[in-house]
């Protein structure tokens, strides 16, 4: 290959993302308290559980300790996949070589880096909201009694150290509220900086015809400078389509389990806030903590998705681009690597987690269906009873 390739990280112009979510969790006193925080919540499900066994829990008592218990799920699952799984973008640069982002031009280096703050811009807010929206569960309410079962619980069970474990335990909600993003940002940060070599990989390819020589178009099918030329930027074509291939590959191999397991918890965290506004009892105090955690959930789910289509759309592109090289002055062999890469280009390049589902607005839409029938329903029963 004839490409300058990036210094990473020195040069990574998403690195603020990749800081919150992957460099911070390389520092062992940090996964110490990952470790904590997991040992914590893990104990406190066994004791939930324990207590819905021994009926120490109703029915409709469960209904109110729900959200928070299968919340802790998705975030239990998001610290063991920190800890104890590889971080497919702590060595983004070493799978997948980077080419510089000044390789294709003052225009397209413009647009990366624009690109690249818009990103960083939204990571920052958005993590502030996370972090205001921990601190709201951090907060004591009169009715986390009701919503939290170890509230309950240390009140109950253990009343001389309430305070002690009460405020040892709401403070894990902070770590809890920010490993639950944690996994999203690695996505958006895998798939942007994706975008952006295949942009760079683009702009290659629209100058393979671009010839140095002042000649006849006419002459150029004889022209054996010409044709080497070709030749070796096509051959460099196919190689890198070939390298994202292997990266995209391997990497939704490894995504596409743990996006099934996030799915789960979700729908049982889903199915339980479903049963808890189906129960019409709802505290007043906790509608601005509600409110602010669902903004930010929206807000992030909103970011994974576009950040999902920005990469589809950018390979989809990707075989019109071709499609306009002038190719009827290259040689036989040329027309045949040509051919090769723009069938290449044919076959769709997702972030697919399934058969059916891709990280894309086809998905995004079919949530919020979703969504808005369970709504729906749920204001039927509501209205009918």
């Amino acid at each position: 290959m004839d490409q300058v390739l990036e210094k990473f990280p020195e040069n990574d112009w998403l690195r603020g993302v990749k800081f919150i979510s992957s460099d911070i969790f390389q520092r062992k006193l940090v996964k110490a308290v990952l470790f904590m925080v997991l040992l914590v919540h893990l104990t406190a499900s066994v004791i939930t559980i324990r207590a819905i066994l021994i009926k120490d829990i109703t029915a409709k008592e469960f209904t109110f300790y729900g959200p928070v218990f299968f919340g802790c799920f998705y975030g239990m699952l998001a610290i063991y996949i920190i800890l104890f799984e590889k971080n497919f973008i702590a060595n983004l640069s070493g799978e997948l070589k980077m080419w510089s982002f000044r390789s294709a031009g003052a225009e397209i280096t413009r647009q990366i880096r624009f690109e690249s703050r818009v990103v960083t811009i939204y990571a920052i807010i958005n993590f502030v909201m996370v972090v205001i929206a921990s601190c709201l569960h951090i907060t004591p309410l009169e009715s986390d009694y009701e919503t939290f079962y170890m509230i309950r619980f240390f009140e109950d069970k253990i009343p001389d150290y309430a305070n002690v474990c009460k405020t040892s335990y709401r403070s894990t909600f902070l770590v809890m509220g920010y490993v639950m993003m944690v996994h999203v940002y690695q996505i958006i940060y895998a798939t942007q900086h994706g975008k952006f070599q295949i942009m760079l990989y683009l702009e290659y390819v629209k100058r393979v015809t671009q010839f140095n020589e002042k000649i006849g178009e006419k002459c150029l099918f004889y022209n054996e400078s010409f044709q080497k030329m070709v030749a070796r930027k096509l051959k460099n074509c196919v190689i890198r389509h070939n390298e994202f291939l292997k990266y995209h590959r391997k990497n939704t191999r490894e995504m596409s389990h743990w996006i099934v397991a996030f799915s789960l918890c979700g729908c049982l965290l889903g199915i339980s806030v479903f049963f808890y506004i189906l129960s019409g009892v709802i505290y007043r105090e906790q509608y601005f903590r509600v409110a602010v955690l669902l903004t930010t959930a929206a807000s992030t789910f909103v970011a994974f998705i576009v950040a999902g289509q920005s990469l589809e759309s950018r390979v989809d592109n990707g075989y019109s681009v071709v499609s306009r090289i002038e190719w009827y002055n290259f040689s036989e062999t040329n027309k045949k690597t040509y051919f090769l890469l723009l069938v290449m280009l044919m076959q769709p390049w997702k972030i697919k987690f399934s058969d059916k589902y891709s990280i894309n607005y086809e998905l995004g839409l079919s949530i919020v269906r979703g969504i808005y029938s369970i709504i729906s329903v749920m204001v039927n029963i509501r209205f009918d009873s």
